[in-house]
């Protein structure tokens, strides 16, 4: 415990002020006779504490400690110190619900309507409890709820908390933001109009901001009986919202009493049949068209949007330009994308570059169609959208024939995101692919992608190649490569690089082979080793800073002669217009205070290359407690660490 506390209150020693309400002030407290902090707080002294304001107080208090639920904030204790009443709660380490909504926004993998469904239903069954305990928040608004650093979810701030059969109050108390029409008329608070402000959390959560700009009680009665609620839809057209929440939202915010939900337990039931329905009918583009009731089943909007944005595209959040080019090459038509259009989605993809297991010029020489379902899934792919890939792949076994690389791409890039939580997806996906109508040579092919996905046969794999390998022999094996050297599996990298030498691949595939195995030799610090492999090549390709010699060379120069020498070498390529994975990368081991906005512009494929590449950087610099740290965060970047 830190002896320079600014003040005591009672036995406990305040370290700082967490916030101020309009009664009380709420600290950040010691307490030595139990040895933990504590959030403590007291009526305001700034303010004369009169009789009523200290009722006030203590009726919080009171009231609330009868409340056993574990999204309640528990009273410890309600005491008083020369005669200020005061009392103390536990304290949460998190973030409140708005800072959540603006930190999550960006990130759709890590912010689905579902996820945001789950969080609103936590908040709702607090308020129901409340409500059949007779009690009324009359403050619900995001920054009185906390989500705390293990997930939780508490409603705090009951200063203003009532029994709903108390007597009306003269005062209209509350956030203008989420207060219920009826009170401006002066009717009293009831479940109803706690209903209302539910349904402007929901608003917020779903669209990022509030459906009505209220700066006054002036204001809110000059406009109330004016304000139009715009469909949350409407709002944020590049994000899809489940019709079902749209109509929870609407139900929870109508003017009229008998057109809003009676009981928040009736709110709590929508919710719970959204949740319950197949996932087909919550994932985001799954039912974008085609559906009666979809509004983009006039898919002209979605023409309008995208000759709107497309050229803007370098100055939106990556992200959302990601998906709006989803949308455009998964559910437009080739002849509704124009030219111009194209060159456009096209300079993104290419901005942010093609990765192993994508076909990278032949895609361009592809038909229309073909070539507009691989820019589908590449963006699917960045999204981290395995639900939206698994449906894709559905389709195009529809097509007469099947495109098989598209399928085998989309296949890839599952097992990319995520190679483990999945595979038994992934296999009974193959299996059915292998056993069923598709021809012999498409048969041999998912067979051995299947082989690929199972750990068993990886040996078997390796040793019956054939001798002559094709680009689809060699897409699963650069995943197995990759997969191995995340693991620090060195000396399997060193036994199937060499039973893939005693094939013919071109020069290009014998360097890849040799990145490879550059890297493995750096896990197992044998400099020499990996210098003689990169001495097979001219000093040029190293200096070439998207090459991937160029990484491996600034590695074996930190582990070989320093970590500052490694710095120098890589710092000169900073001023050059880099990648997003190479720039991100140079900030990180750099240190440099930019980082934590390009990690989050980034997308988690690019995040996790970049700590895999900071992982081997960090051993080559003896730095073992940075590579642990390192190793933990790429763990967290596959689907499965994401509530879809």
């Amino acid at each position: 415990m830190d002896s320079d506390a600014i003040v005591t209150i009672g036995r406990y020693e305040v370290q700082r002020v967490l916030g101020q309400g309009g009664f009380g002030e709420v600290y950040l407290a010691y307490d030595p006779m139990y040895k933990r902090n504590v959030a403590l707080k007291k009526m305001r002294t700034d303010i004369p504490v009169t009789d009523r304001r200290r009722s006030l107080f203590l009726n919080e208090a009171r009231l609330v400690s009868e409340l056993s639920h574990s999204s309640i904030i528990p009273i410890y204790s309600i005491e008083e110190a020369e005669g200020v009443p005061y009392y103390t709660m536990p304290y949460i380490e998190g973030i409140t619900l708005k800072e959540w909504i603006a930190d999550k926004w960006d990130t759709p993998s890590e912010y689905s309507a579902e996820r945001v469904a789950h969080t609103f239903l936590q908040i709702c069954q607090a308020v129901a409890y409340a409500h059949s305990k007779g009690l009324l928040h009359r403050d619900l608004k995001p920054s009185n709820i906390m989500i705390g650093s293990s997930g939780e979810l508490v409603i705090l701030d009951w200063g203003l908390v009532k029994l709903q059969d108390s007597e009306k109050s003269d005062t209209l108390e509350g956030s203008m933001a989420y207060l219920a029409p009826e009170l401006i008329y002066g009717n009293p608070p009831n479940c109803q109009s706690e209903i209302y402000s539910l349904g402007m959390i929901l608003y917020q959560m779903l669209t990022n901001r509030l459906p009505f700009h209220r700066d006054s009680i002036e204001e809110y009665h000059r406009l109330v009986d004016k304000e139009v609620l715009i469909d949350p839809q409407s709002v944020v057209p590049d994000r899809f919202i489940p019709p079902a929440l749209s109509k929870i939202v609407h139900k929870c915010l109508a003017q009229s009493l008998r057109k809003r939900y009676r009981s928040v337990n009736q709110l709590i039931a929508d919710l719970l049949r959204f949740l319950d329905k197949p996932s087909t009918e919550k994932h985001s583009t799954r039912r974008v068209a085609g559906h009666k009731k979809s509004p983009h089943l006039d898919l002209s909007w979605l023409q309008k949007e995208l000759l709107c944005r497309l050229g803007g595209w370098q100055v939106m959040p990556r992200k959302s330009a990601a998906y709006l080019f989803f949308l455009a090459t998964r559910y437009l038509k080739p002849e509704e994308i124009g030219d111009k259009e194209r060159v456009e989605i096209r300079s993104f993809l290419e901005s942010s570059g093609l990765f192993f297991f994508f076909k990278g010029e032949a895609l361009w020489e592809w038909r229309a169609e073909f070539q507009q379902r691989a820019m589908a899934i590449q963006l699917a792919f960045w999204l981290a959208r395995s639900d939206l890939l698994e449906e894709m792949i559905d389709d195009l076994l529809q097509m007469d024939p099947p495109r098989l690389p598209l399928v085998e791409n989309a296949l890839l890039a599952i097992m990319e995101l995520e190679p483990y939580t999945h595979q038994e997806i992934i296999l009974q996906k193959l299996e059915e692919l292998s056993t069923g109508f598709l021809d012999v040579q498409a048969v041999a092919r998912f067979a051995f992608m299947r082989f690929a996905c199972t750990k068993k046969a990886t040996q078997a794999l390796f040793t019956q190649l054939p001798l002559n390998l094709e680009e689809y022999n060699l897409q699963p094996l650069w995943h197995i490569l990759e997969r191995s050297l995340q693991r620090g599996r060195g000396l399997l990298v060193h036994k199937w690089v060499a039973l893939l030498r005693g094939h013919t691949l071109s020069a290009e595939q014998q360097m890849q082979l040799d990145c490879y195995q550059i890297w493995a030799w750096l896990l197992q610090n044998e400099l020499d080793k990996a210098a003689s492999l990169l001495k097979r090549y001219p000093f040029r390709r190293h200096t070439l800073q998207e090459h991937p010699l160029h990484f491996l060379y600034g590695c074996w120069i930190a582990a070989k002669r320093g970590k500052a020498k490694a710095l120098t070498y890589f710092s000169r390529f900073q001023k050059l217009k880099l990648s997003t994975t190479w720039e991100s990368f140079l900030l990180l081991i750099l240190e440099d205070t930019r980082l934590d906005s390009y990690l989050k512009e980034s997308f988690m494929w690019e995040r996790r290359r970049i700590f895999r590449r900071a992982i081997l950087f960090y051993h080559c610099t003896g730095e073992h407690k940075k590579t642990l740290a390192l190793k933990k965060l790429e763990r967290t970047q596959y689907t499965h660490a994401f509530s879809r």
